[in-house]
């Protein structure tokens, strides 16, 4: 929470994930943005600088996938204009993820 603050506070609320990547990912990474509407700038900016330097990305996405599923060099999409049921398939992605990590 603090990185978030200070980067909203510092900088701005749109470059609080692409300024944390600017520090710590690495070509080859992957990049998993999660929005219900897929237009959320400071995701959009998140996807856009890791594209720029060879971050691999993955959208999951709600709605009609907004900007993010076209900005995202792949993409999962709920396909449901409810953002409670965005949300919840968007939480089973990330217990999937979690589980599959590990059992590596």
């Amino acid at each position: 929470m603090g990185l978030i603050t200070a980067f909203g506070n510092d900088l701005s609320y749109e470059d609080i994930f692409s300024g944390q990547l600017a520090a710590i990912a690495d070509e080859g990474d992957l990049l998993v943005a999660i929005s219900g509407s897929g237009n959320s700038s400071n995701i959009l900016r998140a996807v856009e600088y890791a594209n720029a330097n060879n971050i691999d990305t993955l959208g999951v996405v709600g709605y009609d996938g907004g900007k993010l599923i076209h900005q995202a060099k792949h993409s999962v999409l709920v396909p449901t204009f409810d953002m409670q049921l965005c949300e919840d398939v968007h939480l089973m992605f990330g217990h999937m993820v979690m589980k599959a990590l590990s059992i590596l």
